[in-house]
């Protein structure tokens, strides 16, 4: 019974992973996603910035600190789950 358990488990896991493959493969279909492999020309101190701004959005909801998260995308943003 267990093996079942854990063979329709993986059955149903390797369906869900297909499936999603398969839909993000229909989404970006004839997208151009050349920029994503683009050689970036920006000055170090840019590169930096943008880094830190990662960094900073990360820790932020690491922390749990959400007033800190919408801050990054509007003066008065807020972070609303549900």
């Amino acid at each position: 019974m267990l093996n079942t358990l854990k063979t329709t488990a993986a059955t149903i896991a390797l369906a869900a992973t297909t499936l999603t493959a398969s839909a993000i493969a229909q989404q970006t279909e004839g997208l151009d996603t050349s920029y994503i492999t683009a050689e970036m020309n920006l000055p170090a101190e840019d590169v930096l910035a943008l880094q830190q701004v990662v960094y900073r959005l990360n820790h932020a909801l690491d922390e749990a600190d959400y007033a800190l998260y919408g801050s990054f995308f509007a003066e008065d943003g807020i972070f609303v789950t549900g």
